[in-house]
């Protein structure tokens, strides 16, 4: 018994603390919540609590440095073994800089829309919520429908009444990549903590000071999760009525569902993959690789598989009937009340579908970002789908709709078709170049909804319109000339 005694006390006493220390402020001495702690490998990660304390076992002894970081500091290194003779860890604050960002006193010549999901989620189902792990983060692509710039007011997350709604989480903005839609740069300086009440609820984050520019293509919001103080897992169970269809008729049934969480927990509302497969990212505990979640955890090569049901039914999987869970977090944006002019016209639909009559189809051909743009073009003319071409994926200055479209008539009149297949090869390869070489491009704005992409001698115009990215033919060599 003696001997089983003090071998416990000494596996006990392996793991002992050997350092409390606490994350401050370096001018006002307040705590800094939730802040990065890792090994110089990155290998081992701990995050302080909502109070910036932490605790160092003897597992970090064999360690010699350790880093500090948080959003809106300036990182810092210690040697681990100094810990020992010190109550806090100071962080001195960046400065950041908002001289770049114009506010203008005339509040008449602005309005504020709101950009995301705004609706409730239906809370008589548990599977209108989401939720995370401790410093896992999510990132939710808010598309810019309007396609001008504009300035951030305010950021609302709709926290449920499940897990704890109190618990704190981070919140985060970054710009839209204008090649790929993914996070990018992120665009909050400062170390911006909220969280819930009771649940049920909309969280409104005031973010006028912080002056963020929304872009023309959108902005990411990033929601960081944290555990709640409590710590113990939280389990639940939630039952519902529902149906089930069996021999051709449909049965009442009971469900049972556990649910849980360390933190809080997300609602959302469903929508058709089509439109959202590129909107939910996720990454843990401060990684900078960002992974798309719909792509991580789908593919779509399951759409159009016929699938047999016992009861002799056949499903097919496609991008109009599979939903994704897209949280329900919103924001208002003040942009100019005027419209933008600019050069650029949408074609003449009806001289169009006189030469042939298609309809927009974007899960087939995407117009969210550049890639997607150059995607599209490749795609549509290997299938031969000129009009879809020049009716979706263009845009125009004045005449040049009349020419291209001349051109097509005085085509099909003399080789029957709109193009022949050596001058289309032609075309698809010198986009499939482009297309590759698209991170080495310059994208310069001319003016609101207005790039010029310069690559090498050759500089191409594309306009944003309605959230999607169109090029004009005559910067680019579409049709035979």
């Amino acid at each position: 018994m003696n001997k089983l005694f003090l071998l416990l006390v000494f596996i006990i006493s392996s793991f002992e603390v050997f350092c409390q220390v606490k994350v401050i402020d370096f001018k006002s001495k307040e705590a800094i919540p939730y802040v990065y702690l890792t090994n110089k490998s990155e290998s081992i990660k701990l995050i302080t609590n909502g109070e910036g304390e932490f605790i160092l076992d003897s597992l970090w002894l064999n360690q010699d440095t350790l880093k500090i970081d948080c959003i809106g500091y300036e990182s810092k290194y210690v040697v681990i073994n100094d810990l020992k003779k010190v109550k806090a860890i100071e962080l001195n604050p960046l400065f950041t800089n908002l001289e770049g960002v114009i506010v203008r006193a005339d509040k008449k010549n602005f309005k504020r829309v709101k950009l995301g999901v705004s609706s409730k989620p239906k809370t008589r189902f548990f599977d209108y919520s989401l939720t995370a792990s401790n410093g896992e983060e999510r990132a939710v692509w808010i598309p810019n429908k309007h396609s001008v710039s504009g300035v951030l007011k305010s950021i609302h997350i709709y926290v449920a009444d499940l897990g704890f709604p109190d618990a704190d989480f981070r919140i985060h903005v970054y710009e839209c990549n204008k090649f790929v839609i993914k996070p990018g740069i992120e665009l909050t300086k400062t170390n911006i903590i909220k969280s819930g009440t009771q649940g049920n609820e909309w969280v409104e984050i005031d973010m006028t000071n912080y002056r963020i520019v929304v872009p023309e293509n959108g902005l990411f919001i990033g929601v960081e999760w944290f555990d709640h103080p409590k710590s113990f897992y939280f389990n639940d169970t939630l039952i519902r009525n529902g149906v089930t269809y069996r021999d051709s008729k449909t049965k009442d049934t009971v469900y049972k569902i556990v649910r849980q969480g360390n933190g809080v927990v997300l609602g959302s509302v469903d929508e058709l993959y089509k439109t959202a497969k590129n909107k939910n990212w996720w990454r843990i505990s401060h990684d900078e690789y960002w992974k798309n979640r719909s792509t991580t955890y789908f593919d779509e090569s399951k759409f159009n598989q016929p699938d047999t049901f016992s009861n002799g039914m056949v499903y097919y999987l496609n991008e109009n009937n599979y939903y994704l869970d897209i949280p329900c977090i919103y924001a208002e944006i003040s942009i100019p009340k005027e419209k933008v002019k600019h050069d650029f016209e949408d074609p003449k639909n009806r001289k169009l579908n006189k030469l042939e009559k298609t309809n927009e189809d974007l899960f087939q051909y995407p117009q969210s970002s550049i890639t997607d743009l150059f995607n599209s073009l490749i795609k549509a003319f290997e299938n031969k789908n000129e009009v879809y071409v020049l009716k979706y994926l263009c845009t125009y200055r004045e005449n040049d709709f009349e020419n291209i479209y001349e051109d097509l008539n005085n085509k099909r009149d003399s080789i029957g078709e709109f193009m022949n297949d050596e001058t289309r090869l032609s075309v698809i390869n010198s986009i499939s170049k482009l297309k590759d070489e698209l991170p080495s491009t310059v994208l310069i704005e001319i003016e609101p909804f207005h790039y010029k992409l310069n690559f090498r001698d050759q500089t191409f115009d594309l306009i944003i319109d309605n959230g999607k990215w169109k090029i004009n033919p005559y910067s680019y060599y579409i049709v035979e000339k």
